[in-house]
């Protein structure tokens, strides 16, 4: 996965595209969850200094899935939780873009 700036892109876009709560697109939170990681374990194995904000939010968030999933929270409880993880994913994303590229300049400028 060398296109790293591209798949958080894509993902910027499809965070934003998601959705009000509901069992379709909490289940889509998900799958974006898991491919956000999947990216950000790349990162972290570039540099876990700079990538390991971003490890902690995904953790979080896992938690805060885990809780929605479970038939015993209100669902207005569940739009929160909803909410709040897809807003804090936005953000971690839009960090993320912003980190490699600093992290892209610094190296081009290093072994330049």
């Amino acid at each position: 996965m060398a296109d790293y700036l591209g798949e958080l892109n894509e993902l910027k876009v499809l965070f934003n595209d998601l959705g009000n709560y509901s069992a379709t697109n909490a289940y889509m939170l998900q799958i974006l969850l898991e491919r956000y990681d999947g990216v950000v374990e790349q990162l972290f194995n570039i540099n876990n200094k700079v990538f390991r904000s971003s490890v902690e939010i995904i953790s979080e968030v896992e938690v805060d899935l885990g809780f929605m999933a479970s038939n015993e929270l209100p669902s207005f409880k569940k739009k929160m939780l909803f909410e709040k993880n897809k807003f804090k994913l936005k953000v971690a994303v839009n960090n993320d873009i912003s980190k490699y590229g600093h992290y892209k300049m610094i190296e081009q400028i290093i072994y330049n």
